[in-house]
């Protein structure tokens, strides 16, 4: 187990985003949550950074602080703001969000991460908790198809379509600004940028471990797990 997390590590090492998102998604994206000109960003569950260091790297007026729990994602991220000279405006710490006392912001991000908070609606709580008055990003995973028993044991209770993930941020209060869905090139990009991570280790069980994800993502979820991109208002 303890090598299987190495690798799926590696796996992300590889990609510039740890989801199914190209550069011209991430542009639209951040420019949408910037629409307002927000002077502060918090990101939660920021991994390596990498959005939130394209967003204040492309919105000069913007500072950034993001959280995650990994203390080598942090440190990456760190190390990836001192490069591009932005280790004034970009903050990484080491933490958990769900306790995280940090001062309300302008405008925030949340991608992949739902979990942390116990889902979707937690998320969207804690969130309007943080950003009161300005947009947020939240992207997570929703069925666009029937899934298998496969698809259900490994990640759980999803919504169902694009329409069922805006209604939850509706419920919760948050207006809609846009929504939309990775592609199927998305996808199979971020799945062979992933796969190619893990094999890059260069080892037997690497190489059998990339084998298999690229087995389950063919007949499994491919197409059937899709991955939304919400920007919402208060």
């Amino acid at each position: 187990m303890t090598e299987q997390c190495s690798l799926r590590k590696a796996g992300a090492e590889g990609l510039r985003f740890n989801s199914p998102l190209s550069e011209a998604r991430a542009s639209h994206l951040i420019d949408l949550v910037t629409d307002d000109a927000p002077t502060s960003l918090i990101d939660l569950g920021c991994g390596k950074g990498a959005l939130l260091l394209w967003a204040v790297q492309s919105h000069s007026g913007l500072h950034g602080t993001g959280i995650d729990s990994d203390a080598a994602m942090i440190a990456r991220a760190g190390q990836e703001a001192r490069r591009l000279s932005l280790q004034g405006r970009a903050a990484f710490i080491t933490g958990d969000a769900v306790q995280w006392a940090a001062p309300q912001s302008q405008a925030g991000i949340c991608v992949g991460a739902s979990h942390i908070f116990g889902g979707i609606e937690p998320t969207l709580i804690r969130l309007g908790e943080l950003v009161p008055h300005g947009r947020v990003l939240v992207a997570d995973g929703f069925w666009a198809a029937d899934p298998d028993a496969w698809c259900l044991e490994t990640f759980g209770s999803l919504p169902v379509g694009l329409d069922g993930f805006s209604a939850l941020a509706t419920n919760a209060g948050w207006r809609v600004v846009d929504a939309r869905a990775s592609t199927q090139q998305e996808w199979d990009d971020f799945e062979a940028g992933w796969r190619s991570g893990v094999e890059a280790v260069g080892t037997d069980e690497a190489r059998s471990y990339a084998s298999s994800r690229r087995q389950e993502y063919e007949q499994h979820y491919r197409s059937i797990l899709s991955f939304s991109w919400l920007v919402l208002a208060q």
